[in-house]
């Protein structure tokens, strides 16, 4: 009567009531399975929430990140082209056209736009004793993403070098 592989509630009772009781635990396995498969689907629909929310909110941090990476560069830039144009001016024989030129080289490498570049003094002679270069930057005009955080801001930087001259006065 007890066959050798069987499972216990199997082995213990008669032939005859095998199939009937082999047909209700496969008729619980499937209840199992679909109340399981209930639970799971009740629950997709929460995943879909966290990452809606979670996608946002990481594009978010990405962009503010872009942003303030862009601003660091355009000041570092702006920093540079003074000092670049400032040290062109200093040479003898140099127009102003020639400063703002080296000027608006320099702000090309980081692709700013509409930038303001003065010299002073305008015109540049052989006793100008110092050249002051001065240069402004919208940056809502210069940003990669809209402007979230310096709508209005602008980057003003003066900078000042004294001319070697041949004679003093």
């Amino acid at each position: 009567m007890n066959a050798p592989n069987m499972p216990a509630p199997y082995a213990a009772c008669p032939t005859e009531a095998r199939p009937a009781l082999r047909n209700a635990a496969l008729r619980n396995t499937a209840l199992r399975n679909i109340r399981v498969m209930a639970r799971r689907s009740s629950r997709r629909g929460g995943v879909t929430v966290e990452l809606a929310l979670t996608i946002g909110l990481a594009f978010f941090f990405f962009l503010a990140a872009l942003e303030f990476s862009r601003v660091a560069m355009i000041r570092h830039t702006v920093d540079h082209a003074t000092y670049e144009a400032a040290r062109a001016g200093v040479i003898p024989g140099i127009t102003v056209a020639q400063v703002e030129t080296r000027a608006r080289q320099v702000l090309g490498t980081a692709s700013t736009r509409n930038a303001r570049v003065e010299v002073s003094p305008n015109p540049i002679t052989t006793s100008t004793p110092r050249i002051s270069v001065t240069i402004g930057v919208a940056l809502d005009q210069n940003l990669f993403a809209p402007a979230m955080f310096f709508v209005g801001r602008r980057f003003e930087r003066t900078f000042t070098m004294e001319r070697e001259l041949a004679s003093r006065p």
